[in-house]
């Protein structure tokens, strides 16, 4: 499928990159959608958060993922490189969800949503440069499976963690996310070539 879309334009070995690319991103939706839907039981059932203090939570996420998206983002992949600024993104997601899994109070409540928010915030943006800058002249139809993997990855995140915080136990999501989180860093590619090069690939 990826590969008769993409024969003609993206050699083999850019190709297998993007790929990793993609699910790199779905693995990370599913990890994060996860926590994003059962974020609100969890509010409940370990920190006694009814709907408003739940809300005010999700709002101060909200405005931290605009923060890191348009203003940290462009500085920090600068200054890291986008493979450096990915791993960052994905260990930071990991570290969140890990802490998460484990009741440690508030002040663990605080540090997990900080580094999911950062890690996230980092990790959707520079996932899509990463993409585009591999793809050449089909980048419109690499972004556009990288949406698509984005979307399932909305599916199966929640139904998967849903299930795991019933019949496992309020933990279990956030864990499955950091193993998740911990798979993708090993899918990473190393830094692009000159868009030259990967035009005439």
């Amino acid at each position: 499928m990826f590969h008769h879309a993409h024969a003609d334009h993206t050699s083999p070995a850019r190709r297998a990159e993007i790929i990793r690319l993609i699910v790199i991103a779905f693995v990370g939706i599913v990890a994060f959608s996860g926590f994003e839907a059962t974020f609100s039981l969890l509010a409940s059932n370990r920190y006694g958060l009814g709907l408003s203090g739940t809300a005010a939570v999700f709002a101060g996420i909200g405005v931290v993922l605009v923060g890191v998206q348009g203003g940290l983002v462009g500085p920090v992949t600068r200054r890291l490189g986008e493979t450096r600024t990915l791993r960052f993104g994905l260990i930071s997601n990991c570290f969140g969800l890990f802490v998460l899994a484990f009741d440690l109070g508030w002040a663990g409540l605080v540090v997990a949503l900080l580094l999911l928010t950062v890690g996230q915030g980092l990790l959707t943006p520079t996932l899509s440069s990463a993409v585009a800058g591999r793809a050449g002249r089909d980048t419109g139809v690499w972004l556009g499976w990288q949406q698509s993997a984005g979307g399932a990855g909305r599916v199966v995140g929640p139904l998967a963690a849903g299930a795991l915080f019933q019949w496992a136990g309020m933990g279990w999501p956030y864990a499955v996310g950091a193993a998740l989180a911990a798979f993708a860093l090993t899918l990473l590619p190393g830094r692009p070539k000159s868009a030259s090069a990967v035009t005439a690939g």
